[in-house]
């Protein structure tokens, strides 16, 4: 039977476009007194100053227009939609004039997940978001917006289960402080250094011509230095507040988040990937992250499917003996042989001559990008490993941000092996898979290894 989303929608698309309201209102505007002539726009002037607000009147009215237009055609887009389910497809309807048909295979789809933001809770509607087992640019763009009631059903129809309970004991406690050390644990030291970087210096300038106006300009540019970092941490605090996990059959279950409530349903047969994730703090203090990859994450919407805050080694043990025990692969991992130091180095060769050639311009200033490059060979020689059997492929790689993935042979879309220009005198190979994921994480690359272990992996696979 075909059944039109919740009409609250409508309303939700004006509040997501009420920029493009408000910015093609003043184009309007703009473009209105530029068409009026001299004579007009004084005209137009002395009425302004005898009635009172009338510029302000003017641009309401232009606003409530528009807003008008675009609640006309919402309403319209909203009637004219439909959703029903066919044996074995979930289809959408939409449009009069130009219609359009989106069907997704019952088998196809990976999981429902349910988000509600702070209207929706208020009006008791929820957001169905359908992830198909592909990457994230083949999945359906548009809002499902039901009420949160209906979104169960048809959620549990898509699935062909009943699952009427929707609250559950996490396997682990996480508290206010477990948020807090996540917060620290999970901030990016490098790109921090970089923002400091670039802000000391830009400040330091208007300090040494102190003036009023650079007085300002210093204090707005700490205001939004400031204000970035408090929105970053209180963006990633409101996100993962009350943060439950849990196992029920082949399903893991997730939830979290205060204004807006994200859950997850990760069948295990659906997941492609298991990330363990630690940054240079998260190493020192030996903390761990660990984020599943599998279809319909959105790059743009910056959703990730973390199945932890960041914990220590015990619990760590904990997830993947009672969470995923499919993916423990105790393994040794191979390390680059020390000809990929020549390897790397031969590749930077061209920076070095950048930086010899920029002597005279930058008063030898330049030639501190040589010892910059030594560290990144350096790095890039130490932090890639691999690790291979006749289940699993490993890749290890990074410093300040460093990840393990570890990736079910079967699950693997794509084997690629390179020997590149600068490779051809070491005689080192590299190798690419690929596998369904978000942008991030649907593609990974090891770093320079002999040709038996290129054999190794093209054996297994």
């Amino acid at each position: 039977m075909k059944t039109r989303m919740h009409p609250s929608i409508i309303l939700e698309n004006i509040i997501s476009s009420i920029w493009i309201i408000i910015a093609a209102g003043l184009y309007l505007l703009f473009n209105m007194f530029d068409d009026i002539d001299s004579k007009a726009l004084g005209e137009l002037a002395e009425l302004a100053t005898s009635v009172p607000f009338m510029g302000i009147l003017i641009g309401i009215g232009v606003f409530i227009i528009l807003l008008i237009i675009f609640t006309i055609y919402f309403f319209f887009r909203w009637y004219n939609t439909f959703v029903y389910l066919n044996e074995d497809s979930f289809n959408i309807e939409s449009g009069r004039l130009f219609k359009k048909h989106t069907t997704m295979h019952l088998k196809d789809i990976a999981a429902v997940n349910i988000k509600q933001n702070i209207l929706e809770k208020l009006l008791n509607t929820s957001n169905m978001k359908i992830v198909l087992n592909t990457n994230d640019e083949n999945n359906f763009k548009g809002k499902l917006l039901f009420k949160t009631e209906k979104a169960k059903e048809i959620r549990n129809q898509i699935l062909k289960k009943d699952q009427k309970e929707e609250t559950f004991e996490s396997l682990i406690d996480f508290q206010l402080a477990d948020i807090v050390k996540h917060i620290f644990f999970s901030t990016n030291i490098l790109s921090l250094m970089v923002l400091l970087a670039v802000y000391i210096p830009i400040i330091y300038m208007f300090v040494i011509d102190f003036n009023t106006k650079n007085l300002i300009m210093a204090i707005i540019i700490t205001v939004i230095f400031v204000f970035s970092i408090v929105w970053a941490i209180g963006k990633t605090f409101l996100n993962y507040y009350n943060f439950k996990l849990n196992r029920e059959g082949d399903t893991i279950k997730i939830t979290h988040g205060l204004l807006t409530t994200y859950k997850y349903e990760l069948p295990i047969k659906k997941i492609n990937a298991v990330m363990i994730k630690r940054t240079l703090q998260a190493r020192i203090f030996g903390y761990y992250l660990v984020e599943v990859v599998n279809a319909g994450m959105n790059e743009n919407e910056q959703e990730k499917t973390i199945i932890t805050l960041y914990i220590k080694q015990n619990k760590l043990n904990f997830i993947f003996n009672k969470i995923i025990p499919e993916y423990q692969a105790n393994l040794g991992l191979i390390k680059q042989p020390k000809k990929a130091l020549i390897t790397y180095s031969i590749s930077k060769i061209i920076w070095v001559i950048l930086a010899i050639a920029l002597i005279p311009i930058t008063s030898y200033l330049s030639l501190l990008l040589i010892p910059f490059l030594v560290l990144i060979v350096w790095y890039q020689y130490k932090t890639k490993k691999i690790g291979i059997n006749d289940d699993f492929l490993i890749f290890e790689s990074g410093f300040f941000e460093n990840s393990v993935a570890i990736i079910k042979l079967t699950k693997i879309e794509l084997v690629s092996f390179q020997k590149g220009v600068f490779a051809h005198l070491t005689k080192l190979w590299r190798v690419t898979i690929n596998i369904v994921g978000n942008l991030t994480n649907n593609s990974f690359r090891s770093g320079y290894f002999n040709k038996e272990v290129m054999k190794q992996i093209e054996n297994v696979y």
